[in-house]
């Protein structure tokens, strides 16, 4: 897509979304159209600390530690176990 990955955040709810940038990615719960909901709100501090850096990269693979969580190669089947056994991060 063009973008810079040095700049770019991906926050999703399953890794099948990141699992070829896993350094870019902060998993978070499924948003099930709850009021109360303040997943998002958990995110600021992270957000705040990688807002001027050149790379979020590091910084997120650090706090994030997805690269850990995808498996490698990324294949479907393996990323189905991954969803059943995730434990989110944030």
């Amino acid at each position: 897509m063009g973008r810079d990955l040095g700049t770019t955040i991906l926050v999703e709810n399953t890794p099948l979304s990141f699992c070829f940038q896993p350094s870019n990615a902060i998993l978070v719960p499924t948003w099930t159209t709850d009021d109360a909901d303040t997943e998002l709100l958990g995110l600021m501090a992270l957000l705040d600390e990688v807002a001027y850096e050149s790379d979020v990269r590091p910084i997120l693979a650090k706090r994030c530690q997805m690269d850990e969580l995808i498996p490698k190669p990324c294949k479907i089947e393996s990323l189905e176990r991954v969803l059943r056994e995730t434990v989110f991060l944030v």
